[in-house]
């Protein structure tokens, strides 16, 4: 079934009725609990296929599953209603990842459909749980973060409340106490990115972001889960500028101490480690980035030129990437190398970032980064021909479909772009820099 729905070879549809007769009488022939192993096992390829970040493949076979195998299984009789939910949420995970928040939306209905048919079974509580936090992750893709954090909130207080009848168990003694929950901490992790955000505006949000980042790292018992906590500790510290903290933090994740995450050490770590290369390395261009954007260019400068001289774009596979986080850290490096003055070099950067972010109509997450993108760009030369291109480009934007919360981040802009089309180059560089920052990173 993975390789039917995956292989684009057309030839293999001469034979598609043969293959839906021998998939039909597999599965009439087999138990409940055989077709139940054989439907897992597809929700499992899809798993390894999203962890492997090969999300191209994964919506190619969710989208055959879900628009033939599915309607297959229902023709022979097969019960699928909780391989539906499967399927939806796993399409709901791929749109969150791509930023495609319309794909998120539609499969976001579907998920809220089926979950209310299950069995109130203590089992279902998983399947509410990862739907939620899902959901959450879905809003932030909307920009929705406060109703993103409404809902790991009632997530955190069902969730406690729960595992705080473990104390009630006499036989757990004090171990009823300590009880620990990957979920509670992927609720706290995805709350504190909301907050990542939120702070920008609101400084008070930067020590609760810290103290859920605490939290989350002391619920995960296994080392990658907890690096993946230091990770977004770091991205707090780079959003609220501390940026030598933030690169400690990056370092923490690849195994290093404070003392030892030198921008040698950590570059060396993340080129080397076997996991979340591309997001170490995206991290790294963040904060190399901030630090130059903000002051600091003496140690960002030192940050670039490791990565320049650790040749860490060949050694992440950069340019032969495309898949987001890719299009950021394009992104980051031409700000960085615009902050160090040389524009010709940043140019390329830009370009690629932006081609990448708008490559796909249907990714309206991506596409507003992309308009930052533009603003920062445009800010380095600033021009009221260039502010009126602009202007057209956001109108595009605005007359797609977007979410409502999207749609209000971006609609007071154009008032405020045709007033400076009339000012000054400088006041046109602040206007564009400061639009640019109003543009939510995830």
């Amino acid at each position: 079934v993975c390789v039917w729905y995956i292989d684009e070879d057309q030839t293999l549809q001469a034979y598609k009725r043969a293959f839906e007769t021998q998939i039909r009488d597999a599965f009439c022939q087999s138990s409940a609990l055989d077709q139940n192993n054989q439907l897992r096992a597809i929700g499992n390829s899809v798993d390894k296929l999203i962890n492997q970040r090969k999300y191209y493949e994964a919506n190619c076979l969710l989208d055959g599953v879900a628009q033939e195998f599915i309607p297959l299984l229902n023709e022979a009789g097969v019960s699928v209603e909780r391989f539906m939910f499967d399927i939806s949420f796993y399409r709901m995970t791929t749109a969150s990842h791509q930023g495609d928040p319309i794909a998120g939306e539609k499969q976001r209905k579907i998920c809220g459909s089926i979950l209310p048919k299950f069995a109130a079974r203590w089992e279902t509580l998983d399947y509410y749980m990862q739907y939620k936090i899902r959901e959450a992750e879905h809003l932030k893709n909307c920009f929705d973060f406060q109703e993103a954090i409404n809902i790991l909130n009632q997530l955190e207080n069902i969730l406690t409340e729960t595992v705080g009848l473990f104390q009630l168990i006499e036989e757990l003694g004090s171990t009823g106490d300590r009880i620990r929950s990957d979920t509670l901490g992927k609720i706290l992790g995805s709350r504190l990115l909301a907050r990542c955000v939120l702070m920008r505006q609101d400084p008070d949000h930067l020590a609760i972001a810290r103290n859920e980042s605490d939290k989350a790292i002391a619920e995960f018992d296994k080392e990658h889960d907890r690096n993946r906590q230091y990770q977004y500790r770091a991205q707090i510290e780079y959003e609220a500028g501390n940026f030598v903290d933030a690169l400690c933090w990056l370092g923490k994740s690849f195994g290093l101490s404070a003392d030892e995450s030198s921008p040698t050490a950590v570059i060396n770590s993340i080129t080397k480690s076997n996991y979340g290369v591309v997001f170490g390395a995206m991290h790294y261009a963040r904060i190399m980035a901030g630090s130059i954007a903000n002051g600091n260019l003496e140690w960002g400068t030192a940050l670039h030129l490791e990565w320049v001289k650790q040749d860490v774009e060949a050694k992440i596979g950069l340019h032969e990437n495309e898949e987001y986080p890719v299009p950021l850290i394009h992104w980051k490096i031409a700000a960085a190398l615009a902050g160090r003055k040389k524009l010709q070099a940043a140019e390329r950067y830009y370009e690629r970032s932006i081609a990448l972010l708008e490559s796909n109509p249907q990714r309206l997450t991506l596409r507003a980064m992309a308009l930052a993108v533009r603003l920062e760009r445009i800010s380095l030369d600033p021009s009221a021909k260039k502010l009126r291109r602009f202007l057209e480009k956001l109108k595009e934007y605005l007359a797609l479909p977007l979410p409502d919360p999207m749609r209000e981040c971006f609609a007071p802009w154009e008032p405020v772009l045709e007033s400076a089309t009339l000012q000054q180059p400088e006041k046109q560089k602040n206007v564009c820099s400061m639009l640019a920052k109003q543009v939510p990173i995830l």
